[in-house]
């Protein structure tokens, strides 16, 4: 399948939803992917003609590099447009936590990726994360869980990268919402710190994202 026929099949062909009609995203999305390319093969012909093996191992790496550049500006579109669809559909009203922080949504294709589970009756259960900051969650669960008491969690991520941290929180709140409870927790303790870190940087990374969309923090 060629890249306009794959096109067609996501979006249907051209129609008024298509990124086509807005000059704006095509000039920006056509002069990041040709520069980002021509810097690709101008390597790739410096590695072609190179005699030493590590001066072509070298040239080798830097291509991957510029398609890993490529590959994370690409996903930042992905998570841009995540954002603003969540935060326009966001509901304030079931987040009666006082975090002073800023608290960012999580957009439910996420949860195909990453999954937290809490301790709950002596064993732990999946639940369902509504929004994060830095230092705390919402999320939801079908069971309660009374405030002050401190629990165990398990962030882990399912695919590719393959990695878990385990680390304890304090209830500040729980209320029943639609059937499910909502439940507000601050972290507490973490057991790795250089595990925890990588969760960390999906807070860093949507903060940063909503700096360049120029979204209120």
């Amino acid at each position: 399948m060629d890249m306009i026929e794959r096109c067609n099949r996501i979006c249907g062909g051209l129609n008024k939803d298509c990124f086509i009609g807005n000059r704006n995203q095509v000039v920006c999305i056509t002069d990041m992917i040709i520069n980002k390319i021509a810097g690709i093969s101008a390597l790739i012909e410096l590695a072609e003609s190179e005699d030493s093996p590590e001066q072509m191992s070298q040239n080798l790496s830097m291509v991957q590099g510029q398609l890993d550049a490529l590959a994370t500006w690409i996903k930042f579109l992905q998570i841009a447009n995540d954002i603003r669809t969540v935060m326009s559909s966001t509901h304030h009203d079931i987040n009666v936590e006082r975090r002073s922080e800023h608290r960012f949504p999580f957009p439910g294709i996420y949860h195909k990726y990453i999954e937290l589970r809490t301790e709950i009756s002596d064993s732990f259960k999946n639940i369902s994360i509504i929004n994060f900051s830095e230092h705390g969650l919402l999320f939801s669960s079908s069971d309660p869980i009374a405030p002050g008491e401190l629990k165990e969690c398990i962030l882990s991520t399912k695919h590719t990268i393959k990695k878990e941290v385990h680390f304890m929180v304090r209830t500040r709140h729980c209320r029943k919402y639609k059937g499910s409870y909502m439940i507000g927790v601050q972290i507490e303790e973490v057991s790795d710190v250089t595990s925890f870190n990588f969760f960390r940087n999906i807070h860093g990374f949507i903060t940063e994202t909503f700096k360049k969309i120029n979204l209120p923090l």
